[in-house]
């Protein structure tokens, strides 16, 4: 049987391999080879316009050279108008489905990973939450990419019980960074709804390092929203007034347009419900913490 041969759009060299040009590693010939008729030059200039990821997903390469046999991952942490969202690139031999079902990628052990889930709770703390992770789902659905990846469906329980119905999507972009990082930039900007001038953190750690980078952003995350907040109840008590909007804490320093829509919605509630809030975001935060864990083998 005579090997399939493909144009790479990369190099511009004859290759039979379907998954990463055999000549520059480029998986851009999963284009062609899924028959997708994309404006290549146009597609691949989404690989630089995040600062810091293409270095990011670099290093992770150098770091799984330097640490074989152990995780290493690439997080990318942003804070969002519920509390925050992530994205997490790792090693394609070390993940798994959230529900511990290994991943058929296809390709090899080793090179850069991606995995998306999109969730349904059925007992949401609020119905936005499913609204937004369908409205996400439906965006990823129209992308270039979305054929590239690999699909898994399941059903996994939280702490009280209650069902949650998961849809997972993964891709293994081999060793070609710049790729990754064109198809990553894509769901930021598409999907995700980051901008390349938003507030957000990348980094790459190894091993027991990964779980205490998350951590310490989480926390930091957290307490700088009650830092927030009590320097707004400072002002309205100093002021003996009650001010209905956030536009008066403008003055507050490090004070980003994203944490100021969270804490105009925060600080509309009342004492009581604040408290709750406050407790809520805590045992969510932990609940991801776990979530993030269990996404390794």
């Amino acid at each position: 049987m005579e090997l399939k041969s493909l144009t790479c759009p990369h190099c511009g060299a004859e290759t039979t391999n379907t998954q990463n040009c055999e000549h520059c590693g480029s998986m851009l010939v999963r284009f062609v080879d899924n028959g997708i008729d994309i404006d290549f030059a146009s597609y691949m200039s989404r690989k630089n316009k995040y600062p810091g990821l293409l270095t990011e997903l670099k290093k992770n390469l150098q770091l799984q050279v330097q640490n074989l046999g152990i995780t290493v991952c690439t997080d990318i942490y942003w804070t969002t108008d519920v509390y925050y969202d992530f994205l997490n690139i790792g090693k394609a031999g070390s993940l798994c489905w959230i529900d511990k079902t290994p991943i058929a990628y296809g390709t090899s052990d080793d090179g850069l990973a991606l995995v998306l889930n999109f969730v349904t709770y059925s007992n949401p703390v609020s119905a936005k939450t499913n609204d937004e992770q369908d409205e996400q789902l439906k965006k990823f659905k129209l992308l270039k990419s979305f054929c590239l990846f690999t699909s898994h469906t399941c059903t996994i329980e939280d702490t009280k019980g209650n069902p949650i119905y998961v849809k997972e999507f993964a891709i293994d972009f081999g060793k070609d960074v710049e790729g990754a990082a064109a198809i990553i930039s894509e769901i930021l900007s598409e999907v995700k709804g980051v901008k390349p001038s938003d507030n957000y953190d990348i980094f790459t750690n190894v091993g027991a390092n990964i779980g205490k980078a998350r951590k310490a952003w989480v926390d930091t995350a957290y307490n700088r929203l009650l830092s927030l907040v009590a320097s707004k109840k400072e002002q309205e008590n100093n002021n003996n007034s009650n001010y209905d909007n956030v536009d008066n804490v403008d003055n507050v320093d490090d004070f980003d347009a994203s944490e100021k829509t969270l804490l105009d919605r925060y600080l509309d509630l009342d004492d009581d419900l604040r408290g709750f809030i406050t407790t809520m975001i805590m045992v969510v935060a932990l609940a991801l913490i776990a979530f993030l864990f269990n996404r390794f083998y």
